[in-house]
């Protein structure tokens, strides 16, 4: 039996901690407050980062409807640093 690397072992943990906060947002959702959403949104980047399933079924719904996904892509895109001139 061969031991996980140290990597496969950190991708399962995201991915666990990404599917909790999924489902204590879901909880948290019904409590006044905007407390839900957010933790739920930051474990959905959890799982789209340690998850090529998840990944590959994000594009899909993308593609499929792209007004629903414009925010989410605006927050997940990466800020580039300023070029030298």
């Amino acid at each position: 039996m061969e031991i996980p690397r140290r990597t496969e072992l950190l991708r399962i943990a995201q991915l666990t901690a990404g599917i909790l906060l999924i489902l204590v947002g879901g909880l948290l959702g019904p409590i006044p407050g905007p407390l839900g959403l957010p933790v739920a949104l930051f474990g959905l980047v959890l799982v789209l980062r340690s998850s090529r399933w998840a990944k590959r079924k994000y594009a899909w719904a993308k593609h499929r409807w792209p007004r629903w996904f414009s925010v989410p892509d605006r927050l997940l895109r990466r800020k580039r640093p300023p070029r030298a001139a």
